[in-house]
């Protein structure tokens, strides 16, 4: 039997697609690299994968272990802060999105879901001011 919590888990990354995207952007990516190393007479990604299909969840990884760099003038809490409000935003639009189980999910209506509007509609507007006020504290 597996446990509550980690079937909402489960439900909640697969409802959406989160698999497929995340594979699909890879995929993307590493036939991006391909193509652009072939205009250039060159072999592209090939040690990690078969084909060098890995190369693009290898340098994701490896962006996520660097360190990161904060400029000396900035503020450094709101500099640190800043990419995690980026980040929460469309999260926060995702968490609008109905997910139930199959049953339910057929009998759901429309107006359930126009309930959830009125707070879905602001949120990509909120998503362009973090990211200013992170380019003007790199100026600072």
């Amino acid at each position: 039997m597996i446990p509550p919590v980690l079937f909402d888990l489960i439900q909640v990354f697969l409802f959406p697609g989160f698999l497929f995207l995340i594979s699909y952007a890879l995929l993307c990516e590493w036939i991006s690299r391909k193509f652009i190393a072939r205009l250039q007479n060159r072999f592209g990604p090939l040690h990690t994968g078969w084909g060098g299909i890995l190369q693009p969840l290898a340098d994701f990884i490896k962006l996520l272990a660097k360190e990161d760099i904060t400029p000396e003038a900035a503020d450094k809490l709101t500099f640190t802060l800043m990419p995690i409000i980026i980040f929460a935003l469309p999260l926060a639009a995702l968490s609008l999105v109905p997910i139930q189980s199959l049953r339910n999910l057929w009998d759901y209506s429309a107006h359930s879901l126009l309930r959830g509007r009125p707070y879905f509609r602001p949120i990509p507007a909120l998503h362009s001011h973090p990211q200013r006020l992170l380019s003007w504290l790199e100026l600072q």
